[in-house]
């Protein structure tokens, strides 16, 4: 009878931590697509990477739209088409991120929306 009274609670503390660790692992796949935490970790640190970049060049777009109507109102019309140049080869760069990163964004219309306001 001593045996039983210390075999049920090491029986109930394997069962939660199978189930714990179970549910840890469904969580992990279902959220990140994947059972292993580093690959996870990894993965995340490479979309923050490509984000961080967008971000840089969403921030670069805005500034040069601010310079161009600047150039604009002051009269210098040959620096404004020199930053539209350089507007029109960034929001290439910006789009071939959004093609190929859509599984990040989610939705590229989303973002040309965005980008339009």
């Amino acid at each position: 009878s001593t045996e039983d009274s210390n075999y049920f609670p090491s029986y109930y503390i394997f069962l939660i931590a199978t189930i714990a660790i179970g549910l840890y692992l469904s969580i992990l796949k279902y959220v990140f697509g994947s059972y292993s935490l580093p690959a996870v970790l990894e993965d995340l640190k490479e979309k923050e990477k490509i984000h961080e970049r967008y971000r840089n060049l969403f921030s670069t777009r805005e500034n040069l739209m601010f310079h161009i109507s600047w150039a604009k109102s002051r009269g210098d019309i040959a620096d404004a088409r020199s930053m539209l140049s350089q507007l029109e080869s960034l929001d290439k760069e910006i789009d071939q991120i959004e093609i190929e990163n859509c599984h990040i964004f989610h939705s590229a219309k989303t973002l040309r929306d965005e980008k339009a306001v």
